[in-house]
């Protein structure tokens, strides 16, 4: 059970951390410009 919980917490982290970096190129462009 730990292990699929450890998984899924290290998935979500996974698409947590894509999500900001995405956010954060994007706004970094924006300012750019």
């Amino acid at each position: 059970m730990t292990d699929v919980n450890y998984i899924f917490l290290l998935s979500l982290t996974i698409i947590v951390i894509g999500y900001v970096l995405k956010k954060l190129n994007i706004i970094s462009e924006e300012n750019g410009k």
